[in-house]
């Protein structure tokens, strides 16, 4: 039986060393660099897309005009055609009926260039038909039709 112990012994340390010859150093690669384009372009082209947002003071104005750098001009500048909580009612245009109670004579200065579509351009057109936002308010309810005479300042916030 001690031969056979023995023979048993040498079997299993030439088989651990046969594999241990075989199989070599273990080699870990790295991934290298990857391509940010496809392969198959020779000529990699760069990106050329500019993402640019506005977020300066005429942004908020209510006219959009041809000259005067988008104000309106009755003596003095007018940013906004009605007047609206987050902005000075000294640059609202104003009415008619707020000229002739000053006692500003007719024609009032073309103050109702400010109501019209021709002149100013962020002015309710009727030959469109707006449909309402996509998307849904701060509370989750998704955005309407609303009654003109009622539509909310921010439609984010009801």
């Amino acid at each position: 039986m001690p031969g056979t112990i023995r023979s048993l012994k040498i079997a299993s340390l030439s088989t651990i060393a046969t594999c241990a010859v075989l199989s070599g150093p273990v080699a870990t690669a790295a991934p290298g660099t990857l391509s940010d384009s496809p392969l198959f372009l020779t000529n990699p082209v760069e990106p050329n897309i500019l993402f640019l947002l506005d977020d300066s003071g005429s942004m908020d104005w209510g006219l959009m005009t041809r000259e005067n750098n988008g104000i309106m001009d009755l003596g003095c500048p007018y940013y906004y055609a009605q007047p609206a909580p987050d902005n000075d009612y000294f640059w609202v245009v104003p009415t008619e009926e707020a000229l002739i109670a000053q006692g500003v004579a007719a024609p009032y200065g073309g103050v109702w260039r400010a109501w019209n579509r021709n002149y100013n351009r962020l002015y309710y057109d009727p030959r469109i038909t707006y449909t309402p936002w996509p998307g849904e308010d701060d509370t989750g309810a998704v955005f309407t039709s609303v009654n003109p005479k009622a539509a909310p300042i921010d439609p984010y916030d009801p």
